[in-house]
């Protein structure tokens, strides 16, 4: 398991496969068994419309974790809070979208203040931030990309 592990000192030394390994690394089998039920769970829930965006969010928490995270780290929970926050979001617009959000960004702001352990290991919360502010990226890029191509020649900003 260690080889696999994302280790942003090991990558820089050239190991790159851990970029794409780390998510897929898990700590134990209730770490693996919680990862992968809610990744399924958003799978199911998520309209078929929104599905798109799952894919650049399995893949950026991957590529940008070494960069918050020097020493070892295994899981996709990074993955799995952006899936979440990318669900949220396609919520119809309304009070309860932004109290589920508020709920999603409090039990992450809540665990990190914990300090808490997984399989005897720190959980890397950063992680869990990670994957909640690239989905609202991506979620801003959707809105603000169909406003600007639907600007006409000769507006201001075109």
């Amino acid at each position: 398991m260690l080889r696999w592990q994302g280790d942003a000192a090991a990558t820089r030394a050239g190991e790159y496969w851990r970029l794409f390994s780390a998510s897929w690394v898990h700590l134990d089998l209730q770490h693996a068994l919680l990862n992968t039920t809610s990744l399924l769970l958003v799978c199911w829930l998520c309209p078929q419309a929104r599905r798109p965006g799952l894919w650049p969010l399995a893949v950026l928490p991957a590529l940008l974790m070494p960069l918050l995270e020097p020493g070892p780290f295994a899981g996709a929970s990074a993955v799995a809070y952006a899936w979440a926050m990318w669900l949220l979001l396609g919520w119809p617009a309304g009070r309860w979208r932004w109290l589920a959000v508020f709920l999603l960004c409090g039990k992450v702001a809540w665990q990190s203040g914990q300090g808490s352990l997984l399989a005897g290991h720190p959980v890397a919360h950063g992680a869990h931030w990670l994957g909640l502010v690239l989905a609202i990226l991506l979620q801003l890029l959707c809105t603000v990309r169909p406003t600007l191509s639907k600007r006409q020649p000769g507006e201001a900003g075109a």
